[in-house]
């Protein structure tokens, strides 16, 4: 239980998360990775909290073209965010990154988008199940991509369900300089508004 963020970790290589709990965090991200290579994110619980649940934003990778060997895998995001219209919020935030990878986990119950990214190069989001997204706010995707300039993104193999919202909620949701990515063979059931 935080009344700032959860963990920050900056500028540092070779980290790996594995079996924590991050609950009840009322700052704005629960664990903040930036300027990071080589993390690993396994195996974690993330519920009950304000904004963000995993923020990873390596922009100087991004600036180099290097991918950053990043990976975030296997959790179970559950229960989280706070409405607001407009917000960056969701269970995994990939910004900025190179080659990074979110995979296998477990997003439901989310206020906002469980995936969110922009700025990312190369990424790849596949194999994860989005239960009940975006349920509170409006124009929003489970996984959503805009506002920023990104290219070379892969989302495929993901499961999108129970998206009841009538809210302009969306299973996927590329947005404004969404050019470049490659988004197949992912199931939507009970979709929802749109």
């Amino acid at each position: 239980t935080s009344s700032a963020n959860g963990v920050t970790v900056k500028r540092s290589d070779n980290v790996t998360f594995k079996l924590c709990k991050f609950a009840n965090i009322a700052g704005d991200r629960a664990l903040d990775v930036l300027n990071i290579t080589n993390v690993l994110i396994t195996e974690c619980e993330f519920t009950k909290f304000v904004n963000i649940g995993v923020n990873l934003d390596c922009g100087d990778g991004k600036a180099l073209v290097i991918s950053g060997n990043n990976v975030i895998d296997n959790n179970y995001f559950h229960d989280f965010t706070l409405p607001s219209y407009f917000s960056s919020a969701g269970g995994i935030i990939l910004w900025n990154s190179v080659g990074a990878i979110a995979e296998h986990n477990i997003l439901e119950n989310g206020v906002h988008g469980g995936i969110v990214f922009g700025g990312d190069v190369d990424c790849i989001i596949r194999y994860n199940v989005l239960n009940n997204m975006v349920y509170n706010t409006k124009d929003y995707g489970a996984i959503y991509g805009g506002g920023i300039g990104h290219r070379g993104n892969k989302i495929y193999g993901n499961l999108i369900m129970n998206m009841d919202c009538l809210r302009e909620a969306y299973g996927i949701y590329i947005d404004e300089c969404g050019s470049g990515q490659e988004v197949y063979g992912n199931i939507f059931y009970n979709g929802g508004g749109h």
